[in-house]
């Protein structure tokens, strides 16, 4: 082969790498930047419920329920209202705590709601998994708004799953629900 080829062969190879560094940093960046967040008032009686603050999910996915309400819910980290996405919980059923069911070692723990336990990968949350890298350092936390127990999304990277559905947010939860944070699997009761 003569020079001139093999020196349009290197700006070919060296084209076609920097092609694909570039879809890999567009891969990257798609999966990390933060959707804006729309503010979201409460819904009147009969209107459409309103979506989660990732614009992918809906805040009522997973529920199970076709009837569905929003309330306001404290201010955020970031300073935005958050939606409420609550689905159909026995009339009366209120949820006092979470049991771990996975993983194996921490299988059993009962963690009252009342002490608002946060979930993350730091040492100071109530249930916490430093070696779980799909965790966030604080990852979620379970609380109690007007008498009604919420889990609350805290911004984390891998996301956190209400019965199997991805939300963002808060929602609202009852007892037998099935919470996911990691690999962390948490029964409401």
């Amino acid at each position: 082969m003569t020079d001139s080829v093999l020196d349009l062969m290197k700006f070919v190879l060296l084209g076609l790498l920097y092609v694909f560094f570039a879809r890999v940093l567009w891969a990257v960046w798609s999966e990390v930047r933060v959707p804006k967040v729309a503010n979201t008032a409460p819904a009147a009686p009969g209107a459409a419920a309103p979506t989660s603050r990732r614009a992918d999910v809906p805040a009522t996915a997973g529920t199970g329920s076709t009837s569905t309400r929003a309330a306001t819910a404290p201010m955020g980290r970031s300073g935005t209202d958050r939606s409420i996405a609550t689905g159909s919980a026995p009339s009366g059923a209120v949820a006092t705590k979470l049991v771990i069911s996975q993983p194996e070692h921490l299988a059993g723990q009962s963690h009252p709601i009342a002490d608002e336990p946060t979930i993350g990968r730091h040492d100071d949350c109530a249930i916490a998994m430093a070696d779980d890298s799909f965790l966030s350092g604080r990852h979620a936390r379970v609380f109690v708004l007007d008498d009604q127990p919420m889990v609350e999304d805290l911004d984390s990277t891998n996301g956190s799953f209400h019965n199997g559905a991805r939300f963002g947010g808060i929602r609202l939860i009852s007892p037998g629900d099935t919470l996911n944070f990691g690999s962390i699997t948490v029964e409401v009761r």
